[in-house]
């Protein structure tokens, strides 16, 4: 079964959207298991300011419900800034809160995080965040004595089919082990990925500077960067929802993450999640992204690029990562140009 974490934005709504998609797609072999957030006050990779206000009372009021129609909730304990005094001083008491209100599950990105967890909380459940960059096997055994139930790979992985192939095997190798990947995460191959997740972990995106170059970066930054050719969405590393089974049954992939716990518009929430649940979808490939290329103030709104799915699964886009394996950290641009190609058939700007 595939099992999916879902974003976790504290509406009631959302609760009976929950309860429906799991009955109506009970017959597809998915599952709506788990629903990810973090407390605004207490460390993670998302600035407060972009998360839902919930207090501690409103949190653990959210956990109790979604027990009562058997879904897990997962605290996001991802910030990548977090200290061994941090922990002593307040983290450590918090998360024994967390358990007394029936929390079981921690992502966690930190390794130093990971261990405390498992030597003086050994009953969580440790998830391994993609903030970790999980992409070899060297770094799946190092965080397993680190403590982790469960792996989110580095998002890179989803396009790396040598290595997304070698997982179904190594699962029987490492007891206890599942995988998950990202579905609608339309991040690239970025340069400050890392940075990006430390200056959210310290608070410190929302920080306005005298000079509007450095405002909201590097959101800013990243469609000058990143998005200005149509090619660059091919280069990212999104997963249709028609391909969910591949990864599921070839790869030994067990968990699928949706991204978009600070999107506050309960359509977009209910549209995600139908269209991953049905694992079909034919319209903009870009509309199942949390982010509009490169600003805050589009979170959750329609994208002003088309890329067609229908297209893109006809022109055998996945196929040619799984039969070819190219290793585009070196190949493109170079002796790959397959999605710089593909690009002129398949992705559309508005101005178009």
């Amino acid at each position: 079964m595939i099992k999916l974490s879902v974003p976790c934005v504290f509406n009631d709504e959302l609760l009976n959207a929950y309860v429906k998609l799991n009955a109506d797609y009970a017959g597809k072999d998915i599952k709506i298991c788990e629903a990810y957030a973090s407390f605004s006050e207490v460390t993670s990779a998302r600035e407060p300011s972009r998360l839902p206000p919930v207090s501690k009372e409103q949190l653990f009021d959210y956990v109790r419900k979604l027990q009562g129609i058997g879904i897990s909730f997962n605290y996001a304990l991802n910030s990548t800034t977090i200290t061994l005094r941090d922990i002593e001083e307040s983290i450590g008491r918090f998360l024994q809160e967390l358990w007394e209100a029936g929390v079981r599950i921690l992502t966690i990105a930190s390794p130093l995080v990971m261990e405390y967890v498992r030597r003086k909380l050994p009953r969580f459940t440790i998830v391994v965040s993609t903030i970790a960059s999980i992409d070899s096997l060297n770094r799946i055994r190092q965080v397993k004595t680190f403590g982790a139930d469960r792996i989110t790979l580095d998002i890179r992985c989803n396009r790396d089919f040598k290595f997304l192939h070698l997982l179904k095997d190594l699962k029987g190798k490492l007891r206890d082990t599942s995988f998950e990947v990202l579905v609608n995460e339309f991040c690239g191959d970025c340069s400050m990925r890392n940075m990006h997740y430390n200056l959210q972990s310290l608070n410190a995106i929302s920080y306005t500077h005298g000079d509007r170059f450095f405002a909201n970066y590097p959101f800013n930054r990243c469609t000058q960067l990143f998005m200005i050719k149509p090619e660059d969405i091919l280069k990212t590393y999104w997963i249709l929802p028609d391909w969910m089974n591949y990864y599921h049954e070839t790869c030994g992939i067990d968990w699928m993450k949706i991204t978009g716990r600070t999107i506050k518009n309960l359509t977009w929430h209910n549209f995600v999640l139908e269209k991953y649940m049905e694992q079909e979808y034919e319209g903009n490939v870009l509309e199942l992204g949390p982010l509009v290329i490169g600003s805050l103030r589009q979170e959750g709104k329609r994208p002003k690029v088309y890329l067609d799915a229908g297209m893109l699964k006809s022109k055998g886009y996945l196929n040619y990562f799984i039969e070819k394996q190219p290793d585009c950290r070196y190949m493109c641009g170079t002796t790959c140009s397959f999605c710089d190609e593909l690009a002129k058939e398949v992705v559309k700007f508005a101005s178009e």
